[in-house]
């Protein structure tokens, strides 16, 4: 599928709200189905909806229903990434979505940390921006 810089622009001009954030990781996964596996992209599926989860219904919502590959997946991107804390309190919570104190105390974490994650999401996007372009045929 074919993209306009414009179009690209946009959301990276605006990359600090959700919704830009949002559009481009669906940009990316539509990307990553022509261009092949990319482990940035499977790491920001995951980090993105473990902080929406918590967010929404309890981050035990995201640990009952994630396929334990995928978490995997996740934790070992998260640990290449320079934040060894959203690795370890994500790693953590693998395994254990009964644990309800554990639960909670990774919520809390998460909404004390919201923008620390959001950061670490805006860095992986700019960091790959020229993939965006690349790959999505602009």
């Amino acid at each position: 599928m074919k993209y306009s810089a414009a179009y690209l622009d946009r959301y990276f001009d605006s990359i600090e709200e959700y919704g830009s954030k949002v559009e481009l990781l669906t940009l990316a996964n539509t990307g990553m189905k022509t261009a092949g596996e990319h482990g940035w992209i499977s790491g920001l599926n995951e980090l993105m909806s473990w902080q929406a989860m918590s967010e929404r219904s309890g981050v035990w919502t995201y640990y009952e229903a994630v396929d334990p590959q995928d978490a995997e997946a996740a934790s070992d991107w998260l640990r290449e990434q320079a934040d060894g804390e959203v690795f370890a309190v994500y790693s953590k919570g693998s395994g254990h979505c009964a644990d309800e104190q554990l639960m909670n105390g990774i919520d809390e974490w998460i909404e004390r940390n919201g923008e620390s994650i959001d950061r670490l999401i805006e860095r992986t996007l700019r960091a790959h921006k020229a993939w965006f372009y690349e790959k999505l045929d602009v």
